[in-house]
């Protein structure tokens, strides 16, 4: 009897791998033919390079990373966004390309990650102009955003029914603290810095007088600039502009207002505009445009990176940043401080990598691992030369891992500082035990060993709050010794600009934040320039991830239905997820409290 139960359990045990087996082969297949399914076409002959702005474009896309992403993929959905970096290469590759005419741009619904990134794909257009060629834009309704980045072109068209959104921009917190009341959840905010106003959301119904002063001026930056290039593009003037955006639903009545306005060239279907860009290439009515998608031209693209065994490596730290990895399939996202640390480590030991570029877009995020990575970038620094590339976001945290760097470099639009540091505390007493009546007893050895129950359920916690308020107030003095030591400023004058305080990149270099206003290929030659190399080759870190390491590595159940969820908490939504989010997060936090999407 002992035997037949070991070769039925022997049995069951080898089905169970071997149906793993299939499974996970099953899902190589899969993965196979989805990644196989975009092919590289060709540039032919008096061709266009179609650019779409549509979907969510940011500055790297990590792709398939999750079973939830595969699925939404091969059900026709869109989740491998263009990244910029194979938009800029397709623009810069078009523009030396003889076979290329022109450049089309088929504008829709699209949302970029941040100022910078729409300004980056708008100066890379005005660029391609320069060789001569041309550039059309055409879409059914123009978004501000979009509109922004296609007021570039030589000419832009309208549909019969369609509208230009130019109604300025505007910087919207939600807060949470009436939802939370309601069901009996309070917010310990500690915090330093009277600018740093990530705890509000959490703690106010609505935006206090310093938050509304340095998001104002921040947006002002931004719409100053956007102003001023569409008006140039446009052949107009920024008071013009400003006139439209304040009285747009009164003046813009008809798609013949657009016109007068300046803000389009011509209205016409979508065939009749296929028919423009014909006779832009000067091609017959029966014959078809030979178009090529961005995608494609990246691909074609000669490398820019070149081959040299002097390497200049550029390392993407992109999205929060957190102590830990989220664990199954379905999460994850951000950086986690002691792998970034590692990663770092590795470039400070590879002989053959002259210098670093840090390409940096982060709101911060805990600041126990923000102040490691920051460790590390100074031992780098120690061994070779630290160039910072800000993309649309470095603050808070990404500040701190920014400051040892030799030189920190940023985009014009580049949201930055917020050096300051909070800490929040939930209290759920008014729902576990006002409400649902759930009691706590025990014993302890000493005063504080029940410190964290008290303060999640208890009532007479100043004290509590006292110490934790000097552990927050210890982390600002660090916040501030390390940017003194970074940027080589006293402290009292980083205290001066710090405070929490968010600022624009063209600010930030007025407050020596940062040294210079430059791209991420300025920051590579820069980078090369610190290390003395003139012939270098650029690598690029870490790579995508890899959806089958996150099936071994993390094979945890998690929930699929994320979207379902989302339609079933409607407003309640965001608030949730915040709560789930601050499960993974440290209590020490030097993050920014919004997260910025260009519409």
């Amino acid at each position: 009897m002992k035997d037949f139960f070991k070769n039925v359990l022997a049995t069951i045990v080898g089905i169970m791998l071997l149906g793993f087996v299939f499974v996970f082969f099953g899902l190589f297949s899969i993965i196979g033919m989805v990644a196989s399914s975009k092919g590289t076409a060709t540039a032919k002959e008096n061709s266009v390079l179609v650019l779409p702005l549509k979907g969510y474009i940011m500055e790297r896309d990590e792709g398939i990373t999750s079973v939830q992403d595969m699925y939404y993929e091969m059900n026709g959905n869109n989740v491998e966004n263009v990244e910029l970096g194979d938009i800029v290469k397709a623009i810069r590759a078009a523009k030396d390309n003889d076979k290329i005419k022109g450049i089309y741009i088929d504008a829709g619904e699209a949302a970029f990650d941040s100022y910078a990134t729409a300004a980056t794909i708008r100066r890379e257009l005005a660029d391609f102009k320069k060789s001569g060629k041309w550039v059309m834009a055409y879409a059914d309704d123009y978004t501000q955003s979009v509109y922004y980045v296609a007021s570039v072109a030589d000419s832009i068209f309208l549909s019969n029914e369609g509208g230009v959104d130019i109604s300025g921009l505007s910087s919207q917190s939600l807060y949470y603290k009436g939802v939370y009341d309601k069901v009996g959840i309070n917010y310990y905010a500690l915090r330093v810095g009277k600018y740093k106003s990530a705890v509000e959301p959490l703690t106010s119904s609505s935006m206090s007088e310093s938050a509304r002063e340095q998001n104002m001026a921040c947006i002002t930056t931004v719409w100053n600039g956007m102003v001023n290039d569409m008006a140039a593009s446009r052949n107009t003037t920024p008071e013009a502009l400003n006139h439209v955006a304040d009285d747009s639903l009164a003046i813009l009545a008809t798609t013949q207002d657009y016109m007068k306005t300046h803000l389009i060239d011509g209205v016409c279907y979508r065939d009749e505009m296929v028919q423009k860009v014909k006779n832009r290439l000067g091609i017959a009515d029966d014959k078809r445009i030979n178009h090529i998608a961005v995608t494609d031209m990246a691909s074609l693209a000669h490398t820019e990176d070149g081959s040299s065994d002097n390497k200049i490596a550029v390392y993407y730290a992109s999205g929060e940043i957190f102590d830990a990895e989220a664990k199954g399939m379905f999460g994850g996202g951000g950086m986690v401080g002691n792998k970034v640390a590692r990663d770092l480590q590795k470039l400070a030991k590879d002989d053959e990598v002259k210098a670093v570029v840090l390409r940096v877009n982060s709101p911060g995020g805990s600041a126990v691992a923000s102040d490691l990575i920051a460790h590390a970038v100074e031992q780098l620094r120690a061994k070779k030369p630290v160039v910072v590339s800000m993309g649309g976001v470095a603050a808070s945290g990404g500040y701190m891992m920014s400051a040892p760097a030799n030189y920190i470099m940023a985009e014009p639009y580049t949201i930055t500082g917020s050096i300051g540091i909070f800490a929040i505390i939930q209290n759920s007493r008014g729902l576990w035990t006002d409400k649902v009546g759930l009691t706590y007893d025990g014993v302890k050895t000493n005063r504080n060993g029940d410190a964290y129950l008290r303060l999640s359920l208890g009532k007479d916690n100043a004290d509590l709050l006292a110490y934790f308020q000097t552990y927050v107030n210890r982390g600002y003095d660090d916040f501030l010794s390390a940017v003194s030591k970074g940027r080589k400023l006293s402290r009292e004058a980083v205290h001066e600009v710090a405070q929490g305080r968010v600022w624009m990149a063209s600010d930030a270099l007025k407050c020596k934040l940062v040294d210079e206003l430059g791209t991420l290929d300025d920051a590579i030659k820069k980078a090369a320039t610190l290390a003395k190399v003139t012939d270098y080759s650029v690598t690029r870190t870490p790579q995508k991830s890899d959806l089958l390491d996150r099936l071994m590595k993390q094979f945890e159940p998690s929930s699929p239905f994320e979207e379902q969820l989302q339609l079933m908490l409607g407003a309640f939504y965001e608030p949730v997820m915040e709560m789930q989010l601050d499960a993974r997060r440290n209590r020490l936090q030097a993050r920014l409290p919004y997260r910025t999407t260009f519409k």
